[in-house]
């Protein structure tokens, strides 16, 4: 005789079945969590290897960037952005790219130039002093620097100085008016006006390299606004300037003021080679110092 449906038999068979679903269910799940666990993980071994690759290619970039500076220092006794190392090409093939850029920081005002056997530089204190009022950053913040870093402790701002000069440029944001938006520039895009990061170095002889200078570096030199640049760029965007005497037919005229800190050559630069692939990419930078025989790395950093 069969069983009635609510009879013990029927009730066993209804709980025997829902225990197989939700085993069922249960395994389902197991299944999609061990299938989501092997994607991920499969897709972080990817990530990684391409990483590395991604890596050792920039590396490779940087040892590219500093040979072309080595020939170029055995080609050339001066340094101006005609040289092969203001336009290098990797030479890496597909699937990944590498790109290199040269940035010639002997271009800039070496701030620690400011300060040099514990007395003041004085055409490198008045070219800040020009720098910061076309900047708009109160003058006294030039005034700031030099008790920061001097080594005596006899000045009028010696609260917190460091009395030795500075190991990383965004030190400058310790001194007082020295805001963020007047060290990293203002505006975004086309519009944006550069700051004191684009035009100052803790590296580099306290030469300037008047080749390689931005305009606002240049300007800040000659004490000239940038509508009286154009003979200068004009000349200097044909010919690598080599000597002091070619500078007063361009109206720039105060060599007895400057004449001392401007330079010709360079011996330090940024090096910024970045990888890309599909998916990642990997930067390394590195400052690097160049003499006749060798190029050394100062500091590196990869991201």
């Amino acid at each position: 005789m069969t069983p009635r449906d609510g009879r013990p038999e029927a009730r066993e068979r209804g709980a025997i079945l829902i225990v197989v679903l939700m085993v069922l269910i249960i395994m389902s799940l197991i299944v999609m969590q061990f299938s989501f666990s092997m994607t991920v993980n499969r897709m972080t071994a990817i990530n990684m290897t391409e990483s590395a690759q991604l890596r050792y290619l920039a590396e490779g970039g940087l040892e590219y960037a500093k040979n072309v500076l080595r020939v170029d220092r055995q080609r050339n006794d001066t340094d101006s952005l005609h040289d092969s190392w203001n336009e290098i090409r990797p030479p890496f093939e597909p699937p990944f790219k590498v790109e290199a850029k040269v940035y010639d920081e002997c271009g800039k005002l070496n701030v620690n130039a400011l300060v040099q056997g514990g007395n003041v530089n004085i055409p490198m204190k008045n070219t800040l002093e020009r720098l910061f009022l076309d900047l708009d950053i109160n003058i006294e913040a030039v005034h700031r620097l030099v008790d920061y870093m001097d080594p005596d402790s006899d000045g009028e701002f010696e609260d917190g100085a460091k009395n030795a000069p500075l190991t990383n440029l965004t030190e400058l944001m310790e001194i007082e008016y020295i805001t963020p938006e007047a060290f990293f520039g203002r505006g975004e895009g086309e519009d944006r006006e550069p700051g004191l990061a684009d035009l100052l170095t803790v590296h580099g002889s306290g030469k300037v390299n008047i080749n390689t200078a931005p305009p606002k570096v240049v300007m800040a030199l000659f004490g000239k606004n940038e509508s009286e640049l154009g003979a200068f760029e004009d000349y200097r965007e044909r010919n690598a300037i080599k000597s002091l005497e070619e500078l007063p037919p361009l109206g720039m005229t105060n060599l007895d003021e400057v004449g001392s800190i401007i330079g010709f050559s360079s011996n330090t630069f940024r090096v910024v080679s970045r990888a890309k692939g599909d998916r990642l990419s990997r930067t390394v930078e590195a400052v690097v110092i160049r003499s006749p025989r060798k190029i050394r790395v100062l500091e590196r950093r990869c991201y």
